[in-house]
């Protein structure tokens, strides 16, 4: 899933329903489509945002969200840490060795985008200081959460079960860090 796909859809839509649209990208990890993709070019752009944009305005039933009793709750969470340089060099072997090996073409272009990445840091100030800002919208029957990051789906099924209304959960929202990882997966997938 890039960057263009959900513009492709935006000006579908706007054009069908004469309105502005925006379009939200939820769990958006592993969704690129170079499994069923045609070719890589603008027509296959229009062909996957025609074959989407079809689906929506064929099967989508729409319900009405009452913005009464609005409150917004802005939260912000700050992570402050020195950064293991010996665990970055670390991650940084690790990850030569395993390109050195025959992998596949995407394998190889995920753990290159990894070692720039790891390789960064090395020349970066070892002290890191992020400071994450969203926000709660909260109505009388829905509730929607600005997440600055992409999160593994047991976060996103906690806040939904944490109350009794539609929660609708918005990553990547004014910033992102990457994956948000829950602490009993980091270090077991890539992503952590």
């Amino acid at each position: 899933l890039s960057a263009d796909l959900p513009g492709a859809l935006r000006a579908q839509l706007e054009k069908a329903y004469d309105t502005t649209m925006c379009v939200f990208i939820g769990a958006a990890g592993d969704m690129g489509n170079r499994q069923y993709r045609q070719e890589s070019s603008p027509k296959e752009l229009d062909r996957t945002s025609t074959g989407i944009v079809n689906q929506i305005l064929e099967k989508m039933e729409y319900q009405p969200i009452s913005l009464e009793g609005l409150q917004v709750y802005p939260y912000e969470y700050v992570i402050d840490y020195v950064r293991s340089m010996e665990d970055t060099k670390a991650e940084i072997m690790k990850i030569e060795q395993e390109l050195a090996s025959d992998i596949s073409y995407s394998r190889r272009q995920l753990l290159t985008s990894g070692l720039a990445i790891q390789k960064g840091h090395l020349l970066e100030d070892a002290h890191v200081v992020v400071s994450l800002k969203g926000a709660i919208i909260d109505t009388k029957e829905s509730m929607f959460v600005t997440v600055p990051a992409e999160l593994f789906n047991r976060f996103g099924l906690e806040m939904k079960q944490a109350v009794d209304k539609q929660v609708f959960v918005f990553g990547y929202t004014n910033y992102s860090i990457g994956y948000m990882v829950e602490e009993s997966e980091w270090g077991k997938n890539y992503e952590s």
